[in-house]
């Protein structure tokens, strides 16, 4: 074969591997003809993660087992076809010869599955023992499977280490292959699944819903193994067109590679070899890389659903083998293999085929005992469990009369539902039968109910999978009754144990002196310890149960990545929709003591301090508020812990300056760089709304709350510990979608929140904690602690942003923190500093982490959003719901002025600022098309006025959900939105902002005639240009303010100018 960089080559790149595994080099590969028997092992071209001790080498007796068994199965029907008799419906003898070429293919898809629990993260049965069990939540015996595979692939890997040419460099590259710090595609360990998930359904969905993403694995292997190893494509192949474009096919290098190699067999054999067979076999209760199957198991299941199948049956083959395939591009995960499933699964066509087909057993006779290893454990109904008739009973078996079966089959008596459920649901011992323990025969069931129940079982399955297994407990928690609310200093649980960033254990009795903290705490703690691993051996940060990738939460170290302890550079960094903790940040050093606070702040001026002893009225946490000291908070932690109250400040004089620098310079920097012009309403940056310091005591509560105005929230833990608990829904964290802004008004003191999902860490000193925009949070602290912090914003999230401050709007201000006066001035500036920078002609947009990036769709999507944000600055802004007087003491004429001249609480100069701002914005969207190479045309067009567009209507529609007409629901308990006069006000601002740009409007039409009801707020229907050389830049010129102002003006803006014009004349 002429020398061919596979791994450069389009073919192989095009695919979106799975894993991280890679091959040797093709020319350290020991590639020969079949007949050579020296091929490459499955050991070197998979990269099997074991440890090959020498002594552990066994003979050059071990059947050989290779890459080619595996991907290159004889083509064709024939007796030579190695898989043809498991796919087939006819009765065959299989003799020793043919029994040792298939179990040595079992035992090579049995290393390719070992390959797959070590990416998956299956393959840790050492920590089984370390893990504690959960109550009601014992292992079961079926767990054997799991230690028996590990013993299994050990033996594997020493035999094919075996036939390795005996160079010592080969057999260093092999026990390299141990890596503990490989990780898999962010998916826990089977075993930890196993031992803290409940039994029943919802175990039995998530295994079928693994299954197909093991597969999928599979799939991705094997892939890999023929375009790595001497083969090529079949041009001719259906299933190679609808792999890799003819485009793709068409290139001279892949011509090239095509000539130069034999063809291999069809993708369908692949995903036969990715499910061991067959893909009705991935639809079963058990997990393919957690319990891998054994050979008379993979023999009878294949021989019952075989190649002779009706159509209809071969279509559901087809079905499935699309869906794991579309798995194995990225197409599908999670939940959304599960509604895949449910679709074809009740799909009419196949149901009725499978309730009239009929298959023949396979009978060994001599070639094969089947029941000679263990017993078989079956899945779903398809099949009756028997026990057999002795030999001098044994009677020839009725001879079937559907026409499509001429051979003959067993039958017994049937055993009742209730017999065969316990028979199916037995687990596989790890011996074989003795004596006393007879084995079991395979039974039909009548034609009517064959493969109808597998379909019936596995769609409910599915179903039960699209509609609870994945979703968080929906049911609300049941605190603990408590004696009574008025008891003061009341401690009503046992130790807690929680566990810190760094896997610090740590001991506390929380006492709390009203009931509401003490079952808000309750029901924390018992929503999150299911999701919350404790303890784990050799790991060194908290896990949560859920898969990393489906985690809110993502731990880092300063000490692997330097530069985050001083500037986060967001860019580039882990995903910016998750809380971030930061291990090992260096912080400045204060100590919650007398002598460490007095050294930064004044112990004796007065604070405004939280004393959470004082009742609360219908949960207002404002009635804490009170005079008081630094001097009180420490005197009261050096109390014994039955006389302490919880305490807590953020405002500390002093001590912000101190409290080390802010990891988002960015905004002071802009701030300080537009302090000049109409728009600038406030010339100081505005520290005191932006950064604070916390001060509390222990058994402070804070309740639900998110950052205001869709800041995001920076913390640093100077001293102590703060166990902080956040709150999400998995299924929309990144989407922006309504749900969370249509949930009822929530009680931030209710632990139980709805559909959401919870996750807790403590915080230590040294740890530092980033939370994006519009997530809630909630904390309590374990001991006497010190946090500065502040509020942020940053280009890369300004679609969270978009989204927080929607849902804030919505919510009105019932939602904890929902606004910031500074906050629209500190978009305006932004907005004012991204026109200046555009404007010259000299900017590098690629290097500067000051301005926002421009190199991908998700990039300019985000920068949209921003864009979306100036245009609706009146719209998001509470003020302009709030009349200039009470709404109970308006008069006709104050009613009139409101809607008519926008007379509300925006005052001038913001009103001014909003305007300057979508000023600026109009010449910036004429800039950026000569300035962004991969926007072909006008992005005003092209991405803003759609996304606009959309958002508008999303609002809108939630606005309708939340707030009916009047006739419907006249007052609704909304301070702002509760009134009848605030929705006119909302309508019209919404008229003002569609009748401004034509196209936004004619946009929205289209939109409002097929979304109904609100959904989500991500718009991101853009198809990216192919990128062009961009244009010579030019410096733009630069207007005066008031041209801006004017250009940015709104209907509403106008009459209110003329109105206030009018009154000074």
């Amino acid at each position: 074969m002429s020398d061919f960089d596979r791994f450069a080559s389009p073919i192989f790149t095009s695919l979106p591997w799975l894993s991280d595994i890679a091959f040797l080099s093709p020319d350290r590969m020991a590639a020969s003809p079949p007949g050579s028997g020296r091929l490459v092992v499955l050991a070197n071209a998979l990269r099997i993660h074991a440890f090959y001790p020498e002594s552990k080498v066994p003979t050059s007796r071990t059947p050989l087992v290779t890459l080619h068994t595996l991907l290159y199965p004889k083509p064709g029907t024939s007796e030579d076809d190695t898989l043809s008799p498991l796919r087939s419906g006819k009765k065959a003898k299989l003799r020793s010869p043919y029994i040792r070429e298939i179990s040595t293919l079992l035992t090579g898809y049995k290393a390719m599955d070992a390959v797959a629990s070590r990416v998956l993260g299956y393959d840790k049965p050492s920590s089984f023992e370390s893990v504690p069990k959960q109550k009601s939540l014992p292992f079961p015996p079926l767990l054997w499977h799991i230690g028996d595979l590990r013993a299994h692939r050990e033996r594997i890997v020493s035999r094919l280490v075996s036939f390795i040419d005996g160079d010592k460099e080969e057999h260093e590259t092999l026990r390299s292959l141990d890596d503990p710090r490989l990780e898999g595609p962010e998916v826990i360990t089977a075993k930890l699944v196993l031992s803290t998930a409940e039994k029943g359904p919802r175990m039995d969905a998530w295994r079928i819903v693994m299954n197909m993403e093991t597969a999928a694995l599979h799939l991705n292997l094997l892939l890999r193994g023929f375009l790595v190893f001497p083969s090529t494509l079949n041009p001719e192949d259906p299933s190679v067109r609808t792999m890799f474009s003819s485009r793709l096919m068409s290139l001279s290098e892949i011509k090239a590679f095509l000539a130069s190699s034999p063809r291999f067999p069809s993708l369908t054999g692949l995903l036969h070899g990715a499910l061991f067979i067959d893909p009705i076999y991935v639809v079963t209760t058990r997990n393919l890389a957690a319990e891998s199957v054994c050979l008379e198991e993979m023999i009878l299941t294949c021989k019952a659903l075989g190649s002779e199948r009706p159509e209809e049956l071969q279509c559901l083959n087809n079905k499935i083998f699309e869906i794991i395939y579309r798995i194995a591009q990225g197409e599908l995960r999670g939940i959304q293999v599960a509604k895949e499933l449910v679709a074809v699964l009740t799909n009419e066509k196949i149901i009725s085929a499978m309730s009239g087909s009929l298959r023949s057993w396979y009978d060994p006779e001599e070639g094969f005992d089947l029941f000679k290893a263990t017993p078989l454990t079956l899945y779903g109904k398809f099949a009756v469990l028997h026990a057999p008739v002795s030999s001098a009973e044994k009677r020839p078996p009725p001879r079937s009369t559907h026409p499509r079966c001429r051979k003959k089959q067993r039958c017994t008596t049937i055993p009742d539902d209730e017999v065969l459920t316990s028979a199916l649901r037995s687990p596989s011992p790890s011996l074989p039968p003795t004596a006393n323990s007879p084995k079991l025969q395979l039974c039909l069931e009548g034609p009517s109910q064959q493969l109808m129940d597998v379909s019936t079982n596995v769609s409910e399955l599915a179903e039960f999978v699209a509609n609870t297994a994945l979703k968080p407990v929906e049911e609300p928690v049941n605190s603990l009754e408590l004696v009574s609310h008025s008891l003061p200093n009341y401690s009503a649980f046992e130790p807690h144990q929680v566990f810190s960033a760094v896997g610090e254990e740590d001991r506390w009795v929380p006492s709390f002196p009203l009931k509401a903290q003490a079952e808000f705490f309750e029901g924390l703690k018992v929503s999150v310890e299911e999701s919350y691993v404790h303890v784990l051996s050799g790991h060194l940060s908290p896990l949560h149960l859920a898969m990393p990738s489906r985690s809110i939460i993502s731990i880092v170290s300063a000490l692997d990545v330097p530069d985050i302890a001083s500037n986060i550079k967001y860019r580039g960094f882990p995903n910016p929709t998750k809380c971030i903790v930061i291990t090992n940040h260096e912080c400045p050093s204060i100590s919650f003591t007398f002598e460490g606070l007095s050294a930064v702040a004044p112990l004796d001026s007065l604070i405004v301090i939280q004393d959470q002893s004082i009742p609360m009225l219908n949960s207002d946490c404002e009635r804490w508020s009170r005079s008081g000291t630094l001097r009180d908070l420490l005197q009261n932690s050096s109390f014994p812990q039955i006389e302490q109250i919880p305490l807590s400040t953020l405002r500390i004089p002093d001590i912000a300056s101190s409290s080390g620098p802010s990891p988002f310079p960015i905004v002071r920097a802009i701030w300080a760089k537009t302090n000049i012009g109409a728009y600038a309403v406030q010339p100081h940056y505005p520290s005191g709304q932006t950064r604070w310091f916390l001060a509390s005591t222990p058994s402070a509560c804070h309740p639900w709350h998110v950052g205001h105005g869709g800041l995001g929230t920076y913390l640093d833990v100077l001293d102590g510990a703060q166990w902080l608990v956040v709150a999400y829904d998995p299924r929309n964290v990144a989407i922006g979608s309504m749900g969370s802004a249509l949930d009822p008004i929530r009680n931030p003191w209710d632990p139980s929140v709805r559909h959401l999902k919870m996750e807790a860490i403590l915080l230590i000193r040294g740890t530092r904690m980033i939370i994006p925009p519009g997530v809630m949070y909630a904390a309590v602290t374990v001991q006497p602690t010190l946090c500065s912090g502040g509020h942020y914003y940053i280009w890369e999230t300004m679609d969270r942003t978009l989204y927080a401050r929607i849902h804030a709007l919505l919510q009105g201000n019932s939602s904890p923190n929902p606004g910031c006066v500074v906050v629209s001035e500190i978009l305006g500036r932004f907005m004012v500093y991204l026109h200046a920078e555009l404007l010259r002609a000299d900017t590098d947009l690629d290097v500067r982490e000051d301005l926002p990036s421009f190199n991908s769709k998700e990039d300019i999507l985000v920068l949209c959003s921003f864009f979306c944000m100036i245009e609706l600055a009146n719209l998001l802004s509470f003020d302009t719901y709030r009349p200039s007087s009470s709404p109970n003491t308006l008069g006709p004429s104050d009613v009139e002025n409101h809607i008519r001249y926008d007379s509300n609480a925006v005052s001038e100069p913001a009103r001014r600022q909003f305007s300057c701002g979508r000023g600026f914005l109009s010449q910036v969207l004429d800039i950026l098309p000569s300035r962004i190479p991969i926007i072909r045309g006008d992005i005003k067009s092209t991405v803003y006025e759609p996304m606009l567009a959309w958002t508008l209507l999303q609002i809108r529609l939630g606005f309708d959900a939340m707030y009916p007409a009047p006739g419907i629901q006249d007052v609704i308990d909304n301070p702002i939105f509760g009134q009848p006069i605030i929705r006119d006000v909302f309508r019209q601002q919404l008229s003002w902002i569609l009748e401004a740009n034509g196209s936004v409007k004619k946009a929205y039409d289209q939109f409002a005639l097929t979304c109904l009801t609100p959904s989500t707020l991500r718009w991101d229907d853009w198809k990216v240009s192919q990128p062009v050389d961009p244009p010579v830049t030019e410096n733009h010129p630069r207007f005066s303010d008031s041209h801006y102002f004017e250009s940015g003006m709104r209907t509403g803006d106008r009459l209110y100018f003329s109105s206030l014009k009018s009154r000074h004349v």
